[in-house]
């Protein structure tokens, strides 16, 4: 019995080691940090002041409703096209074509965040096929990037996260379609249910774990776009893309190293995941 518990030990050991030594510790070494204050290696103890100066940090507040908005623009929309895009795939009966389309939906989520945000600010540009196309309905200026626009830089933003990352979560649905029981789907038919009777009564309430995951997965990823905002908008225009991630980075890397107040607005977006999962989960069990 002793046997079996070490062996159970050091099997675990291994990821143990990888998950207090580069999550828990830097997490507890970090909020050690968000308490003092100073610019480089000047650091002294300041207690909370670096949360009490959140508060009335302008910049702050942009980037924190910046955030807010992506995250209400792009969860909605990737949890019902990826319902969608589920559903309709796993209704093709051809493993093969199946499969094909499936790996065409999950190549962005492969595709370097990079190489895809550097292609659409070519399409951006003020000479670019997007702001030409635009510009023939009416909406630009032809000699101007779109993303001068702080709307449609929002939506320009949130239209590639959305295109970046649907395909991730139509195959964890899809996975989960595939693992429903098909027989009450055709008993449900064969009762006389409409397919969007089934699609709300049988299929979505089945997922609800799944889409959950989903939700709470979109939400925290839109509070962490970093990478498209810095090479596309930069935060413009007029601070219009401007969020908590890029928001942290510019004061660790850009301005004078403020590591504190950096590790601070870090700690904020922790706690601000943190609570979206939490709302999300009491929700699913109050409804239950």
């Amino acid at each position: 019995m002793k046997m079996k518990r070490t062996k159970r030990v050091l099997f675990l050991l291994p990821s143990l080691v990888i998950l207090i030594g580069f999550t828990y510790l830097p997490l507890i070494i970090g909020l050690i940090m968000s308490l003092f204050g100073g610019n480089g290696q000047d650091l002294a103890f300041v207690g909370l002041d670096n949360y009490i100066a959140l508060v009335d940090d302008a910049n702050f507040k942009t980037a924190f409703i910046n955030s807010i908005e992506f995250s209400i623009i792009i969860s909605p929309i990737v949890l019902v096209l990826s319902i969608a895009l589920a559903i309709g795939l796993n209704s093709i009966k051809n493993k093969r074509v199946h499969g094909a389309i499936l790996i065409l939906l999950y190549l962005p989520c492969i595709t370097s965040p990079i190489a895809y945000s550097l292609f659409f600010k070519q399409l951006a540009y003020s000479d670019g096929l997007l702001t030409q196309l635009f510009y023939i309905f009416g909406i630009g200026a032809g000699d101007e990037s779109i993303l001068a626009n702080p709307i449609i830089a929002k939506l320009f933003i949130s239209f590639i996260c959305i295109w970046a990352w649907t395909g991730f979560y139509v195959l964890i649905i899809n996975s989960a379609l595939q693992n429903m029981d098909i027989s009450i789907i055709k008993a449900a038919k064969i009762d006389g249910a409409s397919s969007f009777r089934i699609l709300i009564k049988i299929i979505l309430p089945s997922l609800a774990s799944v889409l959950l995951l989903v939700v709470i997965l979109t939400s925290c990823s839109a509070f962490q776009i970093y990478i498209e905002i810095s090479l596309i908008t930069k935060g413009g225009p007029a601070m219009s893309t401007f969020t908590l991630v890029f928001y942290l980075y510019r004061k660790t890397f850009t301005y004078v190293a403020d590591y504190g107040y950096s590790i601070a607005i870090g700690m904020v977006i922790l706690l601000i995941s943190l609570f979206i999962s939490s709302i999300f989960l009491i929700v699913k069990k109050v409804s239950r």
